[in-house]
């Protein structure tokens, strides 16, 4: 049985080795609270956050960048194709105090990808550089990043967009095993989440249908990752995490 322990991003530790993955609309302040409190969340995440709404002080962008000393540790999300913006985002998070700053390579939404963000990243490397570069000089706190196995579905590049990530300075990598054009659908590509740990020094968790226990634990086993993101799952069953954790536990 492997033994399935926390693991740090940069100093900040992540105990037990389980992310509250960040949802649209799902995972604001209360909901996010609800869960830590039944325990087993070891990273809370925001509910990814539109840096032209935040660096225009939408109120609501500026809302959902909210979150309590409880739920630490504490990253944010965000979401966005300007350079220049997403640093301002950055630079914005870092001073509500939030942890970790998250950055969204991943988002399937139309809206989203048809301004260069979320997934749309994904082909458009020079971009997500620029990007992270960018990000990478303006703040302090560590800079992580979430993606998916590529925007179509014969487009698979996780494996170059984490090794990219990393080379731009990003001290986390999760992938969402589902390209951009699959959604929501099918099952995620856990076996993506092992390739990339096996090229990159950082440390890597993986997100798609983890819905049980015994699954949680299939996936570390499978892959060898460092930690494991519950999202939808976590809506079905707010106990998920502190019943993994019991388990982990014996």
């Amino acid at each position: 049985m492997q033994e399935i322990k926390p693991f740090k991003i940069r100093d900040i530790e992540i105990n037990p080795p389980l992310v509250l993955s960040p949802m649209a609309g799902v995972t604001d302040v209360s909901f996010r609270r609800l869960l830590k409190r039944r325990g087993g969340v070891g990273l809370s995440v925001s509910e990814f956050i539109s840096v032209e709404g935040l660096t225009r002080s939408n109120p609501k962008s500026k809302r959902q960048m909210r979150f309590y000393e409880d739920e630490r540790p504490f990253a944010v999300q965000i979401f966005g194709g300007q350079a220049e913006r997403m640093r301002m985002a950055a630079e914005m998070a870092e001073e509500v105090g939030a942890d970790i700053l998250d950055v969204n390579c991943g988002c399937p939404a139309p809206k989203v990808v048809k301004h260069g963000g979320g997934s749309g990243l994904l082909k458009d490397h020079s971009r997500l550089e620029t990007i992270l570069k960018e990000i990478k000089k303006a703040i302090k706190i560590p800079l992580t990043v979430k993606i998916r196995a590529g925007f179509y579905d014969h487009t698979i590049n996780a494996v170059e967009t984490a090794k990219l990530a990393e080379g731009c300075g990003a001290e986390h990598i999760a992938l969402h095993g589902r390209t951009k054009e699959q959604g929501y659908r099918g099952l995620a590509n856990w076996d993506l989440v092992r390739q990339i740990k096996e090229v990159v020094k950082v440390p890597v968790s993986g997100s798609g249908d983890v819905t049980t226990i015994q699954g949680a634990f299939d996936r570390f086993r499978e892959t060898g990752c460092d930690g494991v993101l519950i999202g939808r799952g976590a809506m079905v069953n707010p106990w998920i995490f502190r019943q993994i954790e019991d388990a982990i536990h014996g």
